[in-house]
């Protein structure tokens, strides 16, 4: 029997579009001949042979194939420039024995860039889409916060998260305890954007903005004619309009007690009836509550029912006040004089270490919110790039006026907390000076590239802080 005849693998990879070849000298191993021909060296054009053991810079000096090298990494549909026209390329490192030999290089729409106006226009439609759906859902999708607008990383804020992230992967009810102004909201909606739901309605409730008269009627909805005032064709109440997505019940320790009945069914039977109404609609509705007052102890007094309390207590997620985690006010003064700069288009860069620790003698009753005020009215009034104890409000300097040049050392702060937020800023700095692209990250830090992955996930440090 004939044995087959070995297929010619050289003339099989010059048929793919736009291919090239180099190695770590960025010498051309191989080169389709379409490329070639559009690349001119003293104004001739090259071929597949002619192309092969020039630099490839010198045939394409706008292409991008040598950070294969550099980052050992390859990149997908990147693009540049060759005598004009737009070439979309993905590209990849070769390696042998660990070590990265070549690259290869193939265009994704072919030299003439045929399947361009194909791939542009169903882009197009794509985004259209996108942004028609974003559009129909914006009224009622109402998380503006998401894990990574808890700021700090003490071990109780720590704990926390690990908490929010095993709760959201549940539907079971949530109530989140903690002080006024502590962060509960970023905590529930932090749930909603990492849970299932995510896509679905996210309604809020403020449970203490709503008169008692009306708290029915807003929950539940009602049938028209239900009651002088009422709207045209009746209302949908509020866990209808979370049907499938999430209910936040905000301060639901102001919620009175003669609607509390009437929640507790819902919660049981997972059914609204709608005041007017003798039909049950059926409603699927992940519940998250707030309090800023211990429950127990309103259940203790008598100020609410026992068996709602039971109910919403399934899962637990307590907030842990300011004064608790003092380690975290420099990182969270840090990212308010971010966010607060465009704010008041200035460009401060820190804080005293004085004013620092002033602020972290201070008791914060109003915790992070009084922060974010105390902050934003020290900018105010600062024209500095550094804010110092002379641009805080009198009122709070006045606790402050006796402290002594001993107090510019840290007061609280271990010195392995001092390393490690230096060690997380110097990390997300660098990844945000290199786009992300963790190799080069580690090389302008010094370290491998094992560590920079070990730190990262020590830190937590996610994509979106850089």
């Amino acid at each position: 029997m004939k044995k087959a005849e070995e297929p010619d693998y050289r003339a099989l990879l010059e048929e793919i579009d736009g291919l090239v070849i180099v190695d770590r000298e960025g010498r051309i191993l191989v080169m389709d001949d379409a490329l070639a021909r559009s690349c001119y060296i003293n104004g001739q054009p090259l071929n597949k042979d002619t192309a092969v053991g020039r630099d490839i810079m010198e045939v394409i000096p706008t292409t991008n194939i040598m950070k294969c090298f550099e980052n050992e990494e390859g990149q997908v549909a990147d693009y540049y420039f060759v005598e004009g026209r737009a070439i979309v390329s993905t590209r990849k490192p070769i390696f042998r024995n660990g070590e990265i030999v070549a690259a290869i290089e193939y265009d994704l729409f072919g030299i003439g860039g045929e399947h361009l106006t194909d791939f542009l226009s169903k882009t197009a439609k794509m985004s259209k889409e996108r942004t028609e759906f974003k559009n129909e859902f914006s009224s009622i999708l109402q998380t503006n916060y998401t894990i990574h607008s808890i700021i700090g990383s003490s071990d109780k804020i720590r704990r926390m998260k690990d908490e929010i992230r095993t709760a959201s992967r549940y539907t079971s009810t949530v109530l989140i305890e903690g002080e006024t102004g502590s962060g509960k909201e970023l905590v529930a909606h932090a749930l909603h954007s990492l849970s299932d739901r995510q896509l679905a309605p996210f309604i809020k409730v403020n449970c203490a903005a709503i008169p008692e008269n009306l708290i029915e009627s807003e929950l539940f909805g009602y049938e028209e004619g239900s009651f002088t005032g009422g709207k045209q064709g009746g209302k949908k109440g509020k866990f209808e309009m979370a049907n499938h997505g999430t209910i936040f019940l905000d301060e639901i320790n102001q919620l009175p007690l003669s609607a509390q009945p009437k929640l507790l069914r819902v919660l049981q039977e997972h059914e609204v009836n709608p005041i007017g109404s003798e039909k049950n609609i059926p409603v699927d509705v992940r519940v998250i509550a707030t309090s800023n007052e211990d429950l127990k102890e309103m259940v203790a007094q008598g100020r609410f029912r026992e068996d709602l309390y039971y109910r919403l207590n399934i899962l637990n997620i307590k907030v842990p006040s300011l004064s608790e985690r003092k380690s975290d006010i420099p990182e969270i003064a840090d990212n308010l004089i971010r966010r607060l700069n465009s704010h008041f288009d200035k460009q401060i860069v820190g804080i005293s270490q004085k004013a620092l620790n002033a602020l972290k003698r201070y008791d914060w009753p109003g915790n992070v919110r009084e922060l974010n005020n105390v902050i934003e009215r020290a900018m105010s009034r600062c024209e500095g790039d550094k804010l110092k104890m002379m641009h805080f409000h009198e009122d709070f300097i006045h606790q402050y006026q006796n402290l002594d040049e001993a107090d510019d050392a840290p007061l609280e702060d271990t010195l392995a907390h001092v390393r490690e937020r230096a060690e997380r800023k110097a990390i997300l700095d660098a990844l945000a000076n290199c786009r992300g692209n963790k190799v080069q990250a580690a090389r302008s830090l010094g370290i491998s590239r094992s560590l920079i992955h070990k730190k990262i996930r020590q830190f937590h440090i996610t994509p979106e802080e850089y």
